[in-house]
């Protein structure tokens, strides 16, 4: 396993028909915090049974108008990620989670490391600047 640390995985913005401001952003730390989600990083957004995880999520926390994450990949995802096969993230969010007696207006639910898909939160830096800071 590899760590690689302040990945940029979210921004506040307009994306897939939904506002997201400063406020959504903190929530989803609350919820990385306290709702004892796991948070996967998997290869491309594919909702199937059984889909292989690459690693998980181990810190999130917000830096200005942006949310930045440490994750933890298999060795092999790591080697693809710096050949740049797999270049930028694309966070999958729930809406609305109930967990524990608490409301989160919006919580992180995956990480999917892209390749040629694009991904739906635009200008957040490419995954190989995380590996070369």
């Amino acid at each position: 396993m590899a760590v690689i640390r302040d990945v940029e995985i979210f921004r506040v913005g307009h994306w897939n028909g939904d506002n997201h401001s400063v406020a959504d952003l903190e929530d989803m730390v609350s919820a990385f915090r306290h709702s004892n989600i796991e948070i996967p990083v998997k290869i491309g957004h594919a909702e199937k049974n059984g889909i292989q995880v690459f690693g998980t999520v181990t810190a999130v926390r917000r830096v200005g108008e942006k949310l930045l994450a440490d994750i933890d990949v298999t060795s092999q995802l790591y080697r693809m990620i710096r050949s740049h096969r797999f270049d930028y993230v694309s966070p999958e969010v729930f809406h609305d989670l109930q967990r524990n007696g608490k409301h989160y207006t919006r919580a992180l639910k995956a990480i999917a490391i892209v390749g040629s898909e694009t991904p739906a939160v635009a200008g957040l830096a490419p995954l190989r600047e995380a590996i070369d800071a």
